[in-house]
């Protein structure tokens, strides 16, 4: 079941690169929080417009180790996005998160979804900054994650 689960995620996040030509695209790198693990993380993400208010958002996260505890995780969240005025944007999220977890000799791979809300301030052109929080459900390791960073269209 696992390695289901495993190959639907990558089906998914694999999909959404498939069309990335016809819209907006950007790459990006942020800095979070989880709550579960109480830890920092590092990410890197992908958006792609499907049009001026859809896009989605496959990402990679990495949670330092903490008490002898690694965390993993990819997502595939779809963004909607509103105009609020000016250069920034906010969006609802919701997608299928894919989370991987270590302690010691144990380990465990589980899906679950995300949902949240971020907003985006275009700097540039090329730049934005964002900040986003959703929220992990998943079977044993439900988290808050906290974040902030910045993307470069290309």
């Amino acid at each position: 079941m696992k390695k289901l689960c495993l190959l639907a995620a990558i089906l998914l996040i694999s999909l959404t690169t498939v069309f990335a030509q016809k819209g907006e695209k950007s790459i990006g790198f942020n800095l979070g929080y989880g709550s579960e693990i109480e830890g920092l993380k590092l990410g890197v993400n992908f958006k792609y417009n499907f049009s001026d208010q859809f896009r989605v958002a496959p990402s990679f996260d990495y949670f330092f180790k903490k008490d002898g505890v690694t965390l993993w995780g990819v997502n595939a969240d779809a963004n909607y996005l509103f105009d609020v005025g000016g250069d920034i944007n906010l969006y609802p999220l919701a997608g299928i998160a894919l989370l991987g977890v270590k302690v010691g000799n144990y380990s465990d791979t589980e899906l679950g979804a995300n949902l949240g809300c971020g907003m985006d301030f275009i700097l540039t052109s090329a730049i934005s900054i964002n900040v986003e929080a959703k929220y992990q459900i998943l079977d044993n390791w439900d988290q808050l994650i906290i974040g902030m960073g910045v993307s470069f269209k290309f």
